[in-house]
């Protein structure tokens, strides 16, 4: 029996024959190992002065987010904004209308 360490992401393959002559082949795809936090602030200040006017999730290693959703709700549990995109934030609008100032909630993102 033998085996292959891998360091490198690739499409590898193999074929073997047994001591029988019979023939197998098999193909993976190994993918680079990923890791990325998430960084979710706690404050923002959408007052235009070009300073954490947007809230969003920020990662440390952006390509490494494959699946992301992010919802905003207001205290009564409506929901004012929600993206699929971590590139795109909350800019403190519904429905083109400035929100009051006060405690909104979010749903986690998932990384």
């Amino acid at each position: 029996m033998g085996y292959i360490i891998v360091k490198t992401s690739g499409t590898y393959w193999v074929n073997v024959t047994d001591q029988y002559v019979c023939k197998y082949s098999d193909t993976i795809i190994v993918k680079e190992e990923c890791d990325s936090d998430l960084f979710v602030p706690n404050v923002f200040t959408p007052n235009g002065d070009n300073i954490n006017d947007i809230f969003k999730a920020v990662a440390t290693a952006p390509p490494c987010i494959t699946n992301f959703n992010m919802k905003i709700f207001n205290r009564w549990g409506g929901l004012l904004n929600e993206t699929n995109d971590i590139n795109k934030g909350w800019d403190g609008k519904f429905r083109n209308e400035n929100v009051p100032e006060g405690v909104y909630v979010y749903i986690k993102p998932l990384a």
